[in-house]
C-alpha cells in the first residue's frame, strides 16, 4: 500500500500551522496596523452624489470655476489703448527756428492721408515750440500723397503745392544735399517755418504717409504701392512734370 507523507511545515511556521503573509498595514515590528492612505476609494453613495453635482452633470471638473462671474468684464481693456496710441502715430523733426511733424489722417470722404504740421521754436531760451498757439496743419489731399510720398522716398527731387484752406496754406518739400528741406505757410496769419529734415527721419515720415496710402486700396500690399510710386515720379521727372519745382 502506498504511503503518503505529511510535508514538512515551512520554517517559517509554528506548531505546523502555515503562517499567514503580512499584512501591508501592519509593521514589521508587530504593532497595530497603520491608517490606510488618504487616498482610498470612496463609497458608492459618495460616488453616486458626486456624479449628481452641478459640475458633473455639466462636464467639468469639480472647483475648476471658483473665479467670480464678472472678472473677465471688469479688466482693463490694453488692446484698445494700443489701438488708441497707434492711431494717432506720428514721426517729427526738430530744427533750430521750426519743427514739422507728420501723422496719420482721414479726409471727409473717408480718404487714409497724413497731415504736414509745423512750429516755431519758442523764443524763452527752451527748447519748446509753439504746436498749441502757433502751429500751422495742412491735410494731404489724395492727389498730392503719392507724390509727397515720392518727395521724402527719394523718388523726386522736390514738390511744392498750396491752395489749402481759406487761409491759403502752402508747402514745399526739396531734397537737398544733406536733408530734406520743408517749408510751410500760412499767409493769412503772415506765418512762414522752415525746418531742415534729416534723410533718415524724412523716410520714416514717407514710409508712414506709404502706410496710410496703402489703406485706400483693398488687397494692395506696401512692396505693389511702392513699386507704383516709384513708376508715376519717373514718369514725372523725365517729362519735367512734378509740381511746383522744374527739373535741373
Amino acid at each position: 500500500m502506498t504511503q503518503f507523507h505529511q510535508p514538512h511545515p515551512p520554517a517559517n511556521s509554528l506548531n505546523g500551522q502555515r503562517q499567514q503573509p503580512q499584512n501591508a498595514f501592519h509593521s514589521q515590528s508587530g504593532s497595530a496596523p497603520a491608517q490606510p492612505p488618504a487616498f482610498a476609494p470612496a463609497s458608492p453613495q459618495a460616488l453616486s452624489q458626486q456624479r449628481n453635482t452641478p459640475h458633473a452633470q455639466q462636464g467639468h471638473q469639480p472647483y475648476a470655476n471658483n473665479a467670480p462671474a464678472q472678472r473677465a468684464s471688469t479688466s482693463t481693456p490694453k488692446a484698445s489703448a494700443g489701438e488708441d496710441k497707434k492711431a494717432y502715430m506720428s514721426i517729427k523733426s526738430h530744427g533750430k527756428q521750426a519743427a514739422v511733424c507728420v501723422s496719420r489722417d482721414e479726409t471727409q470722404g473717408h480718404w487714409k492721408t497724413v497731415s504736414l504740421e509745423s512750429a516755431e521754436k519758442l523764443k524763452n531760451g527752451t527748447k519748446e515750440y509753439a504746436w498749441k498757439t502757433k502751429k500751422i496743419k495742412i491735410q494731404i489731399t489724395k492727389t498730392e500723397l503719392p507724390i509727397v510720398i515720392g518727395v521724402l522716398l527719394g523718388f523726386l527731387p522736390a514738390c511744392e503745392f498750396s491752395n489749402h484752406g481759406d487761409e491759403n496754406k502752402n508747402f514745399s518739400i526739396e531734397n537737398q544735399d544733406s536733408n530734406v528741406f520743408i517749408r510751410v505757410g500760412n499767409p493769412a496769419k503772415k506765418q512762414f517755418n522752415a525746418c531742415p529734415v534729416p534723410f533718415v527721419e524724412a523716410h520714416l515720415m514717407g514710409m508712414l504717409a506709404l502706410a496710410e496710402y496703402v489703406k485706400n486700396f483693398d488687397g494692395m500690399d506696401c512692396s505693389t504701392a511702392f513699386e507704383c510710386i516709384k513708376h508715376l515720379c519717373q514718369s514725372f521727372y523725365a517729362k519735367g512734370a512734378y509740381p511746383g519745382m522744374k527739373r535741373k
